[in-house]
């Protein structure tokens, strides 16, 4: 056995298992040190959580600050709507990805993201697999990024979006049976709807200004109206499968289409049409020639982009009528020859432009376009974003 020290020396006990050279004691050493501090004066215990305990301050003192310049952006800001905005055209390979513009949304894998669609502020918000949901805001392109981040579900957050009607306000759905709102001026969180336990929210859109609808994890969909009090909610059985995405038409709120699951083609309801207690009509349904993973409407609403779980594309639609180049265009991310970028594809899957850049190093699953501005945000499943930007004076 290796030899104790001469001369005693007062330790703490997880020190007092340890020699002079930092090794563990045997058990026999242990008690013979450990009785020989018994005989010593009581020893002043350390506190080895005292760091942490200042570190935890600084950081919140560091996100109060942040959501003190993040509130006073958001009470500048008029509650002016997208659609009430002139949209412009613009190149989407003219537009460009700075070091600084490359930055970590949410802690874990984000799942989905919204922009706010003011032209007077930039604001990207997204939730991720924990319920966490980040936001990151500045006013101009020469200001630098505010961040903050919110843990308002325990789990699953499926769904984030932006207020139609007031700009300080988003609502998140979750896996955790809660549809909620929170209020970024005043810092504070509603529970607007609890479902039944084994009803998971996952995805949700606008029908009108305070009318929501979501899909619940079985294949059926709720319509919440948040005008009464307490809030109405109707429930239809859309499908026997589990969806993945709803998506509501932007030039007619009463038409939507789901995707997901098992089935190979998207279907597509009429709000108005839709029948409590029974499995609802649809108007049509598009075939694909895989499982759909998701699907959404162009901003003219006469066509429809699918993705497939192999990693395939479809273009669908039922109707004639001839699209601008701008109201068509869908952004997918792809690692095309090698090369990771976000492409702008046409109705008849073409690809339009590209956007590169040296700091995009990952593939980006999720892309989303400013109503009226030229930006462009890809996230990768890391929860990092990517923001490509143009001067306004560019457009053309």
């Amino acid at each position: 056995c290796r030899k104790t020290e001469q001369q005693p020396i007062r330790r703490s006990k997880r020190l007092s298992r340890r020699d002079k050279f930092g090794d563990k004691l045997s058990s026999s050493e242990t008690s013979e040190v450990e009785g020989e501090n018994d005989d010593e004066q009581p020893l002043i215990q350390l506190y080895e959580m005292a760091p942490i305990i200042v570190r935890r301050k600084k950081i919140y003192k560091e996100r109060q600050v942040a959501h003190d310049k993040i509130s006073k952006l958001f009470s500048n800001v008029d509650n002016e709507r997208a659609e009430d905005c002139q949209n412009k055209s613009y190149d989407y390979s003219q537009m460009e990805l700075f070091y600084e513009n490359v930055l970590k949304l949410t802690p874990d894998r984000l799942i989905y993201m919204y922009i706010h669609p003011n032209p007077n502020l930039i604001a990207v918000i997204g939730c991720d697999r924990t319920g966490a949901s980040g936001l990151l805001v500045k006013s101009d392109e020469l200001e630098l990024w505010h961040k903050t981040s919110y843990l308002l579900h325990t789990d699953y957050c499926d769904c984030i979006r932006f207020d139609r009607l007031n700009s300080n306000l988003f609502c998140t759905s979750s896996r955790d049976c809660t549809f909620r709102m929170y209020d970024i001026f005043k810092n504070t969180t509603t529970e607007v709807l609890r479902m039944p336990e084994d009803n998971n929210i996952t995805f949700f859109d606008y029908t009108l200004d305070n009318t929501y609808l979501a899909i619940l994890r079985h294949g059926d969909a709720i319509l919440i109206d948040r005008r009464a009090n307490p809030v109405v909610v109707n429930r239809y059985n859309l499908s026997k499968y589990h969806l993945r995405t709803i998506h509501v038409n932007p030039t007619q709120p009463n038409e939507f289409c789901v995707a997901g699951g098992m089935e190979k083609f998207i279907k597509v309801f009429d709000l108005r049409q839709l029948v409590e207690r029974t499995t609802s009509p649809y108007i049509y349904r598009l075939s694909t020639n895989y499982g759909p993973h998701a699907a959404y409407y162009s901003h003219s609403g006469t066509h429809i982009m699918a993705t497939m779980s192999h990693h395939h594309l479809a273009s669908l639609t039922n109707s004639c009528a001839i699209p601008t180049s701008h109201e068509q265009m869908f952004l997918i991310g792809s690692t095309k020859q090698s090369q990771i970028q976000i492409n702008a594809i046409d109705v008849d899957c073409n690809v339009l432009s590209s956007l590169k850049g040296a700091y995009l190093k990952s593939l980006c699953s999720i892309n989303i376009a400013h109503a009226t501005q030229p930006i462009v945000v890809g996230e990768n499943s890391s929860g990092t974003i990517h923001v490509f930007t143009k001067k306004i004076e560019q457009f053309y």
